[in-house]
């Protein structure tokens, strides 16, 4: 998941998704909390839900550039087969029920995109 030395200049992200594909991300530093704030200030508590807070959806592309900006070094982004991404992970000495729980992950991020029921941007 962190991005690999590819050539003398060059790493890469690979991921088995899309680069068009968007993410949820949060700042936790910038935006901790805000979600227990905006829950607590409700008319009616939402108990029993769950939630998936995000800050914003980036593509996997501008993150690659994103990080290339920030570090100053080529970062380019590589789709791969999730089987390929899912036995990565394994060698590199998760559980196979994690490595599993993983790639599900990774290959259902943007089946909603922000406008499942139980999304809840900030």
């Amino acid at each position: 998941m962190r991005p690999v030395r590819v050539s003398e200049d060059t790493w890469a992200v690979n991921l088995p998704l899309p680069p068009t594909r968007r993410m949820p991300i949060i700042d936790a530093e910038q935006d901790y909390g805000l979600f227990v704030r905006k829950a607590l200030e409700l008319p009616v508590f939402p108990d029993k839900q769950t939630w998936a807070t995000f800050d914003e959806l980036i593509s996997f592309e501008d993150q690659t550039k994103e990080l290339s900006e920030a570090t100053g070094k080529k970062v380019v982004f590589h789709q791969i087969p999730s089987a390929v991404f899912g036995e990565g992970v394994k060698t590199a000495g998760t559980p196979p029920h994690i490595a599993l729980a993983i790639e599900e992950v990774f290959t259902s991020v943007g089946k909603f995109d922000g406008r499942s029921s139980f999304s809840f941007p900030l």
